[in-house]
C-alpha cells in the first residue's frame, strides 16, 4: 500500500488513488474492486478488506 492506490486482497488487482479520494483523506470511504467485486474501506490512503470478493478462475485452454 501507498498513497498512490493499493492492492485489492482478493484478487491482486492494484487501484490508483483519484482526486476524489486524495480531497477526502480523513473521509472512510468504501472503495469496490471492478475485478472481483471485494469491498474495502479507504481512510487516510490505507485499505482495508471489509468483504471478499469472487477469485477470478483460471483461464483453461480447450483444445
Amino acid at each position: 500500500m501507498s498513497a498512490k492506490g493499493f492492492k485489492c486482497r482478493t484478487c491482486g488487482k492494484h487501484h490508483l488513488f483519484s482526486a476524489y479520494v486524495y480531497a477526502h483523506a480523513d473521509i472512510e470511504l468504501v472503495h469496490t474492486c471492478d475485478n472481483c467485486g471485494a469491498k474495502h474501506w479507504v481512510l487516510r490512503y490505507r485499505a482495508e478488506l471489509i468483504k471478499a470478493g469472487k477469485k477470478p478462475e483460471a483461464v483453461t485452454e480447450s483444445r
